[in-house]
């Protein structure tokens, strides 16, 4: 009978949350079932408050999972005014260009479909720091921080972007319950047995939870899952495939030693640590380009031969810059293993497949050796046509000019 009971209540709500309380049930009435006869009238009554107490955790588990599921789907655009109410709406208008700009574009891309069933709301925190969220509701929050630590480049923005938009397809926050709803459960039966007053449930079940994720995350697996959808998501709208993997080596130099912001922004225990996290990326780069292309350190390998070690150049790192070089390269082998024209030399850049893949900067070779190095490597002879040899660097935004695309 108890059997059939915990069965039904697991097909009706799952979870090993409601299976360690379903346990803890039937170990409660168990045990008194078969010795209760030899308990005092007083020790039966506290036996039977428990038991009800567990009950009553089950319903409150349930009730917690219903509303959680209402919050989600159908409470959008409460769930945004609120969270603009907190934490306030960003009036950087080429920041709100460039997400609006990236949604559009990510959503409209062949293979995102899953993106525009439940279309997310958005916007910008006015927050300095390097954050963004994606809450119960389906809305996603992108702090000011992440766009003035890439310098406005778009493709690198986009896979911060896309990364929320994976936790939301994923639907990670609905999964993160299982880990989060016990302590409400825990809150509800201390406030019925010491009286204490406690606000219905519903009415910050979405703030728990995402308390909870911009606190500590979501879980290893769950980071994975969303980067791992990121890259496809980000890739499929067109975005450099090596973008990922810049903003990740970036922050890598910047944040993953410095344990006061780090622990507090990609806490370890549900973070992969953001080597890791550069390695994934670059390996998927690496696959994207059909294996023609590698990343090691600041080099970059084509055909397995050293092709370019990347230099920094204003406010771009060499390592960000050796992926954004890798992206453009996998790209054009990603749509032909074996380009049918050599590479070219157009004002200074070097392409390839009529695709930009750099302008050299102060330290590494001139444009015409790239392209020599380049053409030797795919077994184009030598001193292919140039239309020029201007080499002048392109800034990624005009309010940051001192930061250079590649």
């Amino acid at each position: 009978m108890f059997y059939n009971l915990i069965t039904n209540i697991d097909k009706l709500y799952g979870g090993i949350a409601m299976k360690k309380m379903c346990v803890i049930l039937t170990l409660v009435i168990t045990f008194n079932l078969g010795f209760g006869l030899a308990l005092p009238t007083s020790a039966r009554a506290d036996t039977i408050d428990a038991i009800l107490d567990v009950l009553d955790a089950i319903n409150t588990y349930a009730y917690v999972r219903e509303m959680a599921k209402k919050t989600e789907f159908t409470m959008q655009n409460q769930v945004l005014q609120e969270y603009k109410k907190e934490w306030g709406v960003s009036k950087d208008d080429a920041a709100n260009e460039m997400l609006h700009r990236i949604f559009t574009r990510v959503g409209a891309a062949p293979g995102n479909e899953e993106i525009l069933a439940r279309p997310p709301s958005y916007f910008i925190i006015p927050d300095p720091t390097i954050n963004g969220f994606r809450a119960l509701g389906n809305v996603i929050g992108i702090n000011l921080g992440v766009f003035h630590e890439f310098g406005f480049n778009e493709d690198m923005v986009a896979f911060i972007v896309t990364h929320e938009i994976g936790h939301g397809t994923k639907q990670h926050a609905l999964r993160k319950i299982e880990g989060i709803v016990p302590l409400e459960v825990a809150a509800r039966l201390f406030a019925k047995r010491y009286g204490e007053y406690l606000e219905d449930v519903h009415l910050h079940l979405a703030g728990l939870i995402l308390l909870h994720i911009r606190n500590g995350g979501y879980s290893v697996p769950f980071e994975y899952e969303a980067d791992n959808a990121a890259f496809e998501y980000g890739v499929r709208a067109g975005y450099n495939p090596g973008a990922a993997a810049a903003g990740e080596a970036r922050l890598m130099y910047f944040y993953e030693d410095k344990q006061d912001l780090f622990q507090t922004l990609f806490n370890p225990r549900t973070h992969p640590p953001t080597h890791k996290r550069v390695e994934n990326f670059s390996a998927k780069l690496t696959e994207f380009s059909g294996n023609m292309v590698t990343v090691t350190g600041t080099s970059v390998n084509v055909k397995g031969q050293p092709f370019l070690n990347a230099r920094p150049i204003g406010g771009r790192l060499a390592g960000e810059r050796a992926f954004l070089i890798a992206g453009n390269l996998a790209r054009v082998f990603n749509k032909s293993p074996r380009p049918i024209e050599p590479a070219t030399v157009e004002f200074g850049t070097l392409k390839l497949a009529g695709r930009s893949i750099i302008t050299p900067v102060p330290g590494e070779p001139s444009v015409e050796e790239l392209q020599n190095k380049l053409n030797a490597i795919l077994g184009f002879t030598a001193n292919a046509t140039s239309s020029s040899t201007t080499n002048t660097p392109k800034s990624s935004n005009p309010q940051n000019p001192h930061w250079i695309v590649l």
